[in-house]
């Protein structure tokens, strides 16, 4: 048998595109629990005894950290990259310790489930001008200058086009083809609208910032950050169920920015890429049935 945890099965459900993952080759019916169970154990490779974890599976090092403690957490370093710099410039011990949590990778042990919240969000005097630093993105600008013959696609094509893209490493990597390219897509206006959208669906790559309506509270925690971002005012016309996300007008450059900052968002995102480990052997085992028949 295997083990999930409440909050990872949850996300399991949520964040698998069911909807795009072929029809099974078999014709048993089969619980998402029961199609689960057949996944993880009929791969190749099994479980790595005394341990529990998959050998298919990458887990981004935090295998290697099973044994840590709060005193002592050498498993989960790979680069010492921020401890040396603060050295070097001769920084004080906070934020030599600071660093040692960052290259020690301490957060990944952070709860998935807290959204930063806007600069200045706290203390303020008015709770309507949260995120004031950010600008307020409108859906009129031209996304199409300068792309060249790309610009004879319509604008909601060419968004939709940029919003299938693996990541935002391949969108900043676009836009430095050509500086007409970079101009275009870091337009503020267009590079927003693009996230907005990449996060539409769980097969696109920022999917992962909604949150799960199942985990009990995680969509009142989430929009509770989120409204500190974009508060809208009493004559915006919008669906009570609406999330922050979907509107035009929420700042996504800068929440992202902040997302990247996050040690609970990178933990968040490091659990979605491993169950988009779990979806490609999910698509394996629909297209050809069981690799090994431990059954």
């Amino acid at each position: 048998n295997f083990w999930v945890s409440e909050g990872c099965f949850h996300y399991l459900q949520a964040w698998i595109d069911f909807a795009r993952l072929p029809a099974a080759s078999h014709n048993r019916k089969l619980s998402f629990s029961g199609e689960l169970y057949e996944v993880v154990n009929s791969r190749e490779t099994g479980r790595n005894n005394g341990v529990g974890t998959l050998e298919w599976m990458n887990y981004d090092d935090i295998d290697k950290t099973l044994d840590q403690t709060q005193y002592d957490y050498h498993g989960g370093l790979q680069k010492p990259t921020n401890i040396l710099a603060a050295i070097r410039r001769g920084a004080p011990s906070n934020e030599i310790h600071s660093a040692v949590i960052q290259d020690f990778r301490c957060w990944m042990f952070y709860s998935p489930d807290i959204w930063p919240t806007a600069p200045g969000s706290y203390g303020t005097d008015d709770p309507t001008n949260h995120g004031q630093n950010y600008t307020y993105f409108n859906d009129t600008s031209d996304l199409t200058s300068g792309l060249g013959h790309l610009a004879l696609l319509p604008p909601d094509i060419l968004t939709e086009f940029l919003s299938w893209l693996p990541d935002l490493k391949s969108y900043l990597a676009l836009s430095r083809t050509s500086r007409m390219f970079f101009n275009s897509l870091t337009n503020t206006s267009t590079f927003n609208r693009v996230l907005r959208r990449m996060s539409k669906d769980p097969s696109r790559c920022l999917y992962w910032l909604r949150p799960v309506n199942a985990l009990d509270g995680e969509v009142v925690k989430a929009n509770e950050a989120l409204f500190t971002w974009y508060n809208p005012s009493a004559n915006d016309t919008q669906l009570e169920s609406a999330s922050p996300l979907d509107d035009v007008k929420f700042p996504w450059v800068g929440f992202i920015r902040a997302c990247h900052n996050s040690d609970s968002m990178r933990n968040r995102q490091r659990i979605w890429g491993q169950i988009k480990q779990v979806e490609h052997a999910w698509r394996d085992y629909r297209i050809n049935g069981w690799r090994v028949d431990r059954f």
